[in-house]
């Protein structure tokens, strides 16, 4: 993930933050090479 200020994220570290407030099941999904990134989903009880 990108924000405003420039930072970027791995797949590992939003998952981390999504389990911290009490997401369940987060993967990494990956999108197609000509898009290079990825879709984090996850659910929320």
């Amino acid at each position: 993930m990108n924000t405003g200020e420039g930072q970027s994220y791995s797949g590992a570290e939003i998952m981390g933050l999504m389990e911290a407030v009490g997401f369940v099941g987060p993967r990494v999904i990956p999108l197609p090479e000509m898009v290079r990134t990825s879709l984090v989903m996850s659910a929320k009880p």
